[in-house]
């Protein structure tokens, strides 16, 4: 039997499938644009502590996926690049979410702060409830 409530739902999360997707692939590309040009936007999301970012990326980047495959490099496991290539993908991965997290938690808090600015004898309970 043909369920067309679930085929209409269905056809109607499309249009919001492909509007996440393309969000999503607006982040990566800022991702990428800020991890070129010396990520100034992820060390103004972590508190402008430009050291500890470079170091966090260093870390995520190249330092554990390199000592991991070298790890299994020596210890002779027969795929060891494949896991290796795994792990820096995993990292890059959760860099990634990071990034996505400080911003969606900036967006929300200057989402806040102007709305408190605009009505300001409101609690910030009464704020998110509005």
């Amino acid at each position: 039997p043909l369920n067309v409530q679930v085929m209409v739902a269905t056809f109607l999360s499309i249009p919001l499938t492909m509007h996440n997707m393309a969000s999503l692939l607006v982040l990566a590309s800022v991702v990428v644009t800020d991890t070129w040009n010396g990520h100034p936007l992820f060390a103004l999301l972590m508190g402008r502590k430009r050291l500890a970012v470079e170091w966090y990326c260093f870390i995520m980047y190249l330092a554990i996926p390199a000592i991991t495959t070298i790890v299994l490099c020596f210890a002779g496991v027969s795929n060891w690049a494949q896991i290796g290539k795994l792990v820096w993908y995993g990292f890059i991965n959760f860099s990634f979410l990071v990034f996505c997290a400080l911003v969606f938690y900036f967006e929300i808090k200057l989402c806040l702060d102007f709305t408190r600015a605009q009505y300001p004898q409101l609690s910030t309970r009464a704020l998110i409830q509005r």
